[in-house]
């Protein structure tokens, strides 16, 4: 008699096989979108459906296209360049997302104008649209200094929030709660962020 499952195989392992790939593949699948608990260093952890929930609001967020502001490579202007980013709507949100891509550099071949290791904390807002932009000491420590360059930074800031973020006023900057009068001791953060920001 010729088996089913095909010549040489047992009768047995096709129905086997079948039943195996049914349980693994949805299993495996279930796994890796957070349906099931995971097993870490041998205990069992079950997973947080506020961080499922999360990371599902964050995947399908709507996408919105920004303008950011960075160096030419003389360091002598500025250049705009366009990137897609999550739609975020809450102004302060936009505004701490525009420094976080600021931070992260240009893609294309631009001059980055913050200094490495720049980390943004928070960012509030006044009723008079003052928002204070409260930075991690870096943005001073690591600064490359002159004028040209603190400009430039500065500049780089509020030219990018007040292309993108209605509203805005003006600006402060701020290094652990505490507003800064200048970022490399050449130019009043007030004065520049303020000019620069309405135009």
């Amino acid at each position: 008699m010729v088996n089913p499952g095909g010549a040489g195989m047992p009768r047995w392992l096709l129905p086997v096989t079948v039943l195996v790939i049914g349980i693994v593949v949805p299993a495996v699948y279930m796994i890796e979108r957070g349906l099931f608990s995971r097993v870490d260093g041998g205990r069992t952890t079950a997973v947080d459906p506020e961080v499922e929930t999360e990371a599902i609001r964050t995947y399908s967020a709507p996408i919105r296209t920004v303008v950011l502001y960075f160096s030419d490579t003389q360091a002598e202007r500025l250049v705009p360049e366009t990137r897609e980013v999550a739609g975020v709507h809450d102004p302060a949100e936009l505004v701490k997302l525009l420094v976080q891509e600021l931070e992260a550099g240009p893609m294309g071949g631009l001059a980055p104008t913050l200094p490495g290791g720049t980390s943004l904390r928070h960012v509030f807002s006044d009723a008079h649209g003052t928002f204070y932009l409260d930075f991690e000491p870096a943005i001073v420590a690591e600064h490359p200094g002159g004028t040209r360059a603190e400009l430039l930074t500065l500049r780089s800031i509020a030219e990018t929030i007040g292309a993108n973020v209605p509203g805005v006023r003006d600006l402060r900057i701020l290094v652990g709660g505490e507003e800064m009068l200048s970022i490399a001791g050449h130019l009043d953060a007030r004065a520049e962020s303020l000019v620069a920001g309405q135009r």
